[in-house]
């Protein structure tokens, strides 16, 4: 059984292809990794942030003290709390973090000792005046500040008290 000439120019032509598309993908996320990204359809180059999400969980009880209807009575919610951090890449092979912006495990640590571990099953008007989704995410976001390492820099929190509503502490600039 013999191959025919133009299938073997198909063949050859679908791996240069392959190769080039490949190439480019490769390309491109290199590109990403720097910082840099070069849009090759608009002829601009625009700066990307690499950034990194835990999420965690928390119950707790709380009642609005000047808000007039259902939530003035202690109830409880299911929180959900979403933290957000960049930096730079860790560049040095040396450094067992090395291609990290930050370990999950070190952020885990930080987000559980300054919000879950402290709110979870708790009042939290024993540790909030008024205990509203945006006080709360705004001290959370503070205690989290503190405690990130060099290079790392707060992003986001977003705190949903139901599942379809959430306060948001962004940093529009780091």
């Amino acid at each position: 059984m013999s191959i025919k000439q133009s299938e073997i120019k198909q063949s050859h032509l679908l791996a240069l292809l392959v190769y080039r598309w490949v190439g480019l993908l490769l390309k491109q996320i290199c590109l990403q990794m720097t910082g840099v990204l070069q849009n090759y359809q608009q002829g601009k180059e625009v700066q990307v942030m690499i950034t990194v999400t835990k999420n965690f969980s928390f119950e707790a009880c709380h009642h609005l003290p000047h808000y007039v209807g259902a939530c003035h009575n202690l109830h409880g919610h299911s929180y959900k709390l979403s933290v957000t951090v960049g930096g730079n890449i860790i560049k040095d092979t040396n450094n067992p973090k090395c291609g990290m912006i930050i370990d999950f495990k070190d952020l885990k640590q930080i987000v559980k000792e300054v919000a879950v571990d402290k709110y979870d099953h708790c009042n939290l008007n024993d540790y909030f005046p008024n205990p509203t989704a945006e006080n709360m995410v705004s001290v959370i976001s503070s205690d989290i500040i503190s405690r990130l390492p060099e290079g790392v820099h707060l992003v986001s929190v977003k705190l949903w008290e139901t599942a379809d509503s959430y306060a948001e502490y962004s940093i529009l600039e780091p």
